[in-house]
């Protein structure tokens, strides 16, 4: 059953009632498209279906750059890739992963008389903490639970996520071109969240999810995502050679992470200490490469479990493989936020 707190993160363009129209949750990656489909039963949310379609040429979505042209030929076969699921799985409405590339993520303090209205207490001081015009995003926010700071105990603790409108707008066109009707957008790093950090956790975490060409970073503390980059790498090589000068370039954009994270107090926050990865997606399960994020960033490194908040494994296996179902986190966590509100 989903807290109160975590659903507080589900008003990332709030979402309407018309979700009982049960919409399909979709992860599009430079490489992929990952479909996932949740359903109640005694067992808690158990792949009701789900697919994977690998992409021929790289898809620019993730890095769409107003300043550019966009490779109309990666998108043409992401719409046709999206087509063939639809007339396959006979979708209609859909949730979708939008790219860490795009998200702006920050905590603010706010004084408590501006509980009342708070997002334009958010709205005026937008400009002060993401480079874009506040008219040119959308925005959502939630009130963290009561932590001790040095503030005044009366401030309010705010999360604030924002992407740009442009980038929303673009997901929708391509979207609709393969008819398909997105009900809901989210992050990759908070849909990953859901997956893996159990509901109720509090502790704080670094989540990675390797795929080809990227790693993405987040920090999720006290149930929530608080951080959120990409480190542009070639995984293959990292795999192949541990002391490799991409691996080594892995270490030192995730120990930046880490040091960030414990020496930041811009938001007025101690924030706590991570002492635990969780790792996800194409290469998690790599043979030595727990084992070399551990070895460099000195703390424990866990393969995640995606079915965390979904079922117990004592009482029911997915035909999926553990090791395929990495793969499928972000998708996973879009869903679960999909039939919470079903």
């Amino acid at each position: 059953m989903i807290s109160d707190f975590l659903k507080k993160i589900d008003r990332f363009f709030p979402t309407p009632g018309f979700l009982t129209f049960n919409p399909v949750a979709i992860d599009i990656t430079p490489r992929s498209i990952r479909l996932m489909s949740l359903e109640k039963n005694e067992f808690g949310l158990t792949p009701k279906f789900y697919k994977e379609i690998p992409l021929k040429k790289k898809c620019e979505l993730s890095s769409f750059d107003l300043s550019k042209e966009i490779d109309t030929e990666s998108i043409a076969e992401v719409i046709d890739s999206l087509k063939n699921l639809k007339k396959e799985f006979k979708l209609k409405f859909v949730v979708v992963s939008l790219p860490e590339t795009k998200t702006y993520i920050y905590r603010t303090k706010l004084p408590a008389e501006s509980s009342s209205n708070l997002a334009s207490a958010i709205r005026f001081g937008l400009e002060e903490n993401v480079p874009l015009k506040t008219d040119d995003v959308n925005f959502d926010f939630f009130v963290m639970e009561d932590k001790n700071t040095k503030d005044d105990d009366n401030d309010l603790d705010v999360i604030v996520s924002v992407f740009p409108k442009d980038i929303i707008n673009l997901y929708t066109k391509v979207l609709k071109k393969a008819g398909l009707f997105p009900l809901s957008f989210q992050s990759e790093s908070v849909s990953v969240s859901r997956s893996i950090v159990r509901y109720g956790d509090k502790q704080t975490y670094l989540l990675l999810r390797f795929l080809k060409d990227q790693v993405n970073v987040g920090v999720v503390e006290d149930g929530a995502i608080q951080y959120a980059s990409i480190v542009p790498i070639d995984a293959d090589k990292i795999i192949k050679d541990f002391s490799s000068e991409e691996a080594n370039e892995l270490n030192e954009a995730l120990n930046k992470v880490l040091i960030y994270w414990f020496t930041n107090k811009n938001d007025g926050t101690q924030h706590n200490k991570i002492e635990t990865a969780l790792i996800t997606g194409n290469y998690a399960n790599s043979k030595g490469l727990k084992e070399f994020l551990e070895r460099k960033l000195k703390i424990d490194v866990e393969i995640a479990n995606v079915w965390s908040n979904c079922f117990s494994a004592e009482n029911y296996i997915p035909k999926i493989e553990r090791e395929d179902a990495l793969n499928y986190a972000v998708s996973i966590g879009l869903a679960i936020k999909a039939e919470s509100h079903a």
